[in-house]
């Protein structure tokens, strides 16, 4: 169950979620400290990964915050992210941890960052959370800073990932802005994996080949889904 808090953090590079058509939250997944200014009035120091997830209700106006740590161990950031809001499910994928990301995490220096593996699956009306295997999907080299959108077509819905970067995880140095993804290919998990054993041993994901005018590899781009009225395409 949420706890009530009257002290949301102040992060950058997380995740905001609607939950499901009727919950009166939105919610604040993951993220980390910017010490960019922190001679500002508002500045909080990193906090611990107990509470990685944060909900404000439009309604009364109160902050609630979740544990989560029993499975996730760490607060992510610059992750790609998602939501299927019919069916309450929300979609951090891998992502990284810095100096900024929590107490536990503040001894790293100012260039480090570690890259994370897996993908973290929010079930918003059981209120629970887990990490699963996306080994078929980057292996060794999670990514950060892409892009990705749920489209609803088949049983359960398909997530669509574009761009970003990779890092091997061995490697703890801050890398930029190298190693950038194509854009000329894209990467497809069936949610319907969450469902059987293809979620424990990374499978679900696919590679897809797109055409046309393919934009410059990037990172922190936009990217939204416009379906059209007979449902018949759907483009991003």
């Amino acid at each position: 169950m949420p706890a009530i808090s009257t002290s949301p953090p102040i992060l950058s590079h997380g995740a905001l979620f609607y939950g499901y058509d009727g919950d009166p939250n939105v919610f604040l997944w993951g993220g980390t400290t910017s010490y960019v200014n922190t001679s500002f009035p508002g500045y909080l120091p990193p906090l611990p990964t107990t509470f990685s997830m944060w909900s404000f209700n439009i309604f009364t106006h109160a902050w609630s915050h979740y544990d989560f740590t029993e499975n996730i161990q760490y607060r992510p950031s610059s992750g790609s992210y998602a939501e299927a809001r019919d069916q309450a499910l929300s979609f951090f994928l891998n992502g990284i941890i810095d100096s900024g990301s929590s107490t536990q995490t503040m001894s790293l220096g100012r260039d480090q960052e570690i890259a994370l593996k897996g993908m973290v699956v929010i079930d918003h009306k059981k209120q629970t959370a887990r990490n699963i295997s996306s080994e078929g999907f980057s292996g060794d080299k999670p990514r950060s800073r892409g892009r990705m959108q749920f489209v609803g077509v088949g049983e359960h819905g398909i997530l669509v990932q574009i761009g970003g970067k990779q890092k091997d995880v061995r490697n703890t140095m801050d890398t930029g802005i190298t190693d950038l993804l194509p854009m000329d290919k894209v990467d497809v998990y069936d949610v319907s994996a969450l469902n059987d054993e293809r979620s424990s041993n990374g499978e679900g994901w696919y590679k897809q080949v797109v055409t046309g005018d393919i934009p410059e590899p990037r990172v922190d781009f936009c990217l939204i889904l416009v379906t059209a009225p007979d449902a018949s395409s759907r483009n991003m």
